[in-house]
């Protein structure tokens, strides 16, 4: 049984992000799946500048597209667009974002295995121990970057406030070399909003809702592609969840933390989650390096590591129960000139949910 300093359940976003950071430490570090990469992966596939600034690499082999302007709309009978002069988003497609931050990972120094089903998790005084179909693996610490539906925290590492968002999405085609922005469109569906993204060579375009009462049907998503495409063509249809709750995530284990959607660090107000992957990976890599350099507990340090995102996730769930209560009121404060411009200045600065409300409202920043 070869003891590893770290292992990582989940090779996304979130997984690699820790992975990276240990492995740049010369930590040893072991990344599960359970799929071998490139896997398909169901996800709109849009990085926001901040997601983008938290990367230790540069991602251009695997921009599809940069994005400036954001199409806002109401259902899909009014719309207007928020320019920007710089960059708000860039766009990717999830398995090849996926593969080529976890090629990264591996250069620098990381394993990679598949492995189908972890059969039991126990954290002792000074190890971790997983058991599995192939065998038994120890490390010092474990990470849970297995999602939405994580089994790490189903299992064996459960918070009560923990809850769910879901999302549809497809592919579909551009015809006649139409220009398409980047667009939000609110009121499509309860408690959420329409989306479509340009690839370049095709759109992804979605539904979403952050109420998990709501069934989101794929008819519906071929009728939104008609309305706002001309034709109701979609490929690869696919439903996901995503994690929200984490302000209410502590880390209550000493050797075992939890990050991006499986702990619920998802934003509820666009359903938005690879910049709090990232940034959650990375301050549960450097609580893992704290600790060993200095002594101090890597759960306490991991907990106020994540203060700042678990408080980001808080302000957009209670912007979003405001917001999608009141659609008509919340598209008109985002269109109106001021708040507009502010709100994509933010975006292409990088800056998270509430820098950029500090900002509208002249706060400290």
């Amino acid at each position: 049984m070869t003891p590893y300093d770290v292992i990582i359940v989940g090779a996304g976003p979130a997984g690699c992000a820790a992975a990276y950071d240990l492995a740049t430490h010369h930590f040893s570090v072991l990344l599960l799946d359970k799929v071998q990469f490139p896997r398909m992966k169901a996800c709109a596939g849009g990085l926001t500048i901040k997601a983008v600034k938290a990367l230790r690499y540069a991602i251009d082999p695997v921009t599809r597209q940069v994005c400036n302007n954001l199409e806002i709309g109401k259902k899909t009978e009014k719309r207007m667009t928020l320019k920007s002069q710089a960059p708000v988003a860039c766009m990717t497609e999830r398995s090849e974002f996926d593969l080529f931050c976890l090629n990264k990972t591996l250069t620098a120094g990381a394993e990679f295995r598949v492995v189908k089903k972890i059969i039991a998790v126990t954290e002792r005084e000074k190890w971790v121990e997983l058991v599995m179909e192939q065998g038994t693996l120890r490390s010092k610490f474990l990470i849970g970057a297995d999602g939405a539906n994580s089994s790490i925290r189903k299992r064996f590492a459960p918070f009560p406030g923990f809850r769910r968002g879901f999302a549809i999405e497809a592919q579909a085609p551009i015809k006649d070399n139409r220009h398409y922005d980047m667009a939000f469109d609110f009121g499509i569906v309860t408690s959420g909003y329409g989306w479509v993204f340009p690839k370049g060579d095709h759109l992804n375009i979605g539904l979403y809702t952050f109420d998990d009462r709501i069934k989101l049907k794929a008819d519906a998503l071929r009728n939104y592609c008609w309305e706002k495409t001309g034709h109701k063509s979609i490929q690869q249809p696919a439903a996901f969840s995503i994690g929200f709750g984490g302000w209410e995530y502590g880390p209550n284990l000493k050797r075992i933390f939890l990050v991006g959607d499986a702990a619920g660090l998802a934003d509820p107000l666009l359903g938005e989650g690879l910049h709090n992957a990232i940034k959650s990976g990375q301050a549960a890599a450097h609580a893992i390096l704290q600790e060993t350099a200095d002594g101090d507990r890597a759960s306490l340090c991991y907990h106020k590591h994540i203060g700042p995102i678990k408080a980001d996730t808080l302000a957009a769930y209670n912007m979003a129960r405001w917001f999608y209560r009141f659609p008509a009121i919340g598209y008109a404060l985002l269109t109106f000139p001021l708040m507009g411009s502010k709100l994509m200045k933010g975006y292409a600065m990088g800056l998270t949910l509430n820098e950029i409300k500090a900002r509208i409202f002249n706060l400290s920043l």
